[in-house]
């Protein structure tokens, strides 16, 4: 607290006044008090000083006083003038530490990147950051003399969301970030994410942070159009791909066609080289010697190997192509089994292998008997080639409608990594009878494709490397129950 003259100088200060300028009460009255002011207020403060005596008080007017040590406090006055005794009556807060604090945040927010104002409930906004007018594009004359409220920056469409969020700040003293649009100074608008408090010190007083979100909508729509991009070229090259995979379909289907087609003139040369060689074999041409019978026999074997490979292409063409259609016929199971192993049994006799049969006699089959027994001679022969001692055994059972035939060895084996290979085309597993054993790599696959697409059935195996394999092929006792099922749900014939 201070007394002051109409010279300007103390007349009596209290111990608080002295504590907080440094010097004693007897320093301060002896000089007017605007020597103690720091030079850059003592103008303002002169004319405050002079306001105050047309008006007879000063409220809440703040400037710095150097102290004795040297240091500067702020101090914020209130004084009331008597105009009769020409005295002035004021008392002063020390507000250094808080002018401290307000420049610390001061520079928090300038040097921040992101938008920061400072406004009121009627729409002025009191401060802004740089961040912030360099958004907008407003001067921060525009924004602090009240011509241009934040209420102006708020497109139409926007401001009903604005009313809810002052509403929410009000009730709760803040509110949750928003998704809106500024009005830039050049009438462009500027995407934003707002979000705001109410200052603690005044109830009418808020701060708002202001995201500029220009370039992340950019990105998002650089994203949705790179995600459009790519769907339709996924769904360009999905059709290229669909109409190349069309085209290799119809040309496998007319390379297929073809084969079946020429199976009558692969086959009807190459019956005659076997006839003919057959027939001088047995000497109808004249007598061969030795050099020429072990000649005409090589060429008879490779000719009747020849005719069994091109059998194989062409059965698996016409299959891939549809032309094989299965001709039902009734009979006994064993019969047709009997059937089979009399033609492998001159390779079981050589190896000395033993044979087991055990089918039972009363089931009988409606199916397509050539092409059955065309199966089961593909697996027996399997199954002599890869086994070196023991024996094979044909088994048979029937359940539910089902028919299930196995060929068991007990042979090399197949490793449980190789399974999956076995009824693939031209594929031929390493071991140490492949060479001995022959072969191209297509019984398999054969037998596969007439079990499932011609006798409407399956084939499956179980093997251990090193004891044996078994194979199984099931079939539908009577095919013509799974014809009739297939023509149903095609709506036409099968082919």
């Amino acid at each position: 607290m201070a007394i002051i003259d109409s010279n300007g100088s103390f007349v009596k200060t209290n111990p608080a006044c002295t504590e907080t300028l440094g010097y004693s009460e007897t320093e301060l009255v002896v000089k007017p008090f605007i020597e103690f002011v720091h030079p850059e207020d003592k103008q303002s403060t002169l004319d405050e000083m002079a306001r105050q005596r047309q008006r007879g008080y000063t409220i809440n007017f703040e400037n710095r006083y150097i102290c004795k040590d040297g240091s500067v406090r702020w101090l914020s006055w209130r004084a009331i003038y008597n105009k009769e005794e020409g005295i002035t009556y004021a008392t002063a807060r020390d507000v250094t530490e808080h002018k401290q604090a307000e420049a610390r945040i001061r520079r928090l927010v300038e040097a921040n990147i992101i938008g920061i104002i400072f406004f009121d409930m009627t729409g002025n906004i009191t401060e802004a950051n740089e961040a912030f007018l360099s958004m907008i594009g407003y001067s921060r004359d525009d924004l602090l003399s009240g011509k241009v409220q934040w209420t102006d920056m708020t497109p139409p469409e926007w401001r009903a969301q604005d009313e809810l969020a002052i509403e929410e700040i009000r009730a709760t003293g803040k509110w949750k970030a928003i998704e809106k649009e500024y009005f830039r100074s050049d009438g462009t608008r500027v995407p934003i994410l707002l979000g705001g408090a109410m200052l603690d010190r005044s109830p009418d007083q808020g701060v708002a942070f202001v995201l500029d979100l220009t370039e992340h909508k950019r990105a998002e729509e650089t994203i949705r159009k790179a995600h459009e991009e790519l769907e339709q070229r996924v769904i360009e090259r999905t059709k290229e791909l669909s109409e190349a995979n069309m085209k290799l379909k119809e040309l496998d289907r007319l390379k297929s066609m073809f084969i079946a087609s020429m199976s009558h003139e692969l086959r009807t040369p190459l019956n005659s080289i076997i006839g003919f060689t057959g027939m001088t074999l047995q000497g109808m041409s004249g007598e061969l010697n030795d050099e020429q019978k072990d000649n005409l026999t090589r060429a008879y074997s490779s000719a009747k190997h020849l005719l069994s490979l091109i059998t194989d292409v062409i059965d698996i063409s016409k299959i891939e192509a549809g032309r094989i259609e299965a001709y039902p016929e009734t009979f006994p199971l064993r019969e047709m089994v009997d059937e089979a192993i009399a033609t492998i049994e001159p390779q079981l006799k050589k190896k000395g292998l033993t044979l087991e049969i055990d089918v039972p006699p009363d089931i009988n089959l409606i199916t397509d008997k050539k092409r059955l027994v065309q199966c089961l001679i593909n697996l027996l022969i399997n199954a002599v080639k890869y086994t070196e001692s023991g024996g094979v055994t044909v088994s048979s059972r029937g359940t539910d409608g089902q028919v299930f035939l196995c060929v068991i060895d007990t042979g090399i084996g197949i490793s449980e990594e190789d399974i999956h290979r076995l009824f693939k085309p031209f594929e031929r597993l390493e071991n140490h009878l492949r060479v001995k054993a022959g072969g191209t790599g297509l019984g398999l696959y054969l037998t596969k494709k007439l079990v499932t697409d011609v006798l409407h059935g399956d084939v499956s195996v179980e093997s251990v490397k090193g004891q044996g394999s078994t194979f199984t092929i099931k079939v539908p006792g009577d095919i013509r129950q799974t014809q009739k099922v297939s023509i149903e749900q095609s709506g036409g014939d099968i082919l």
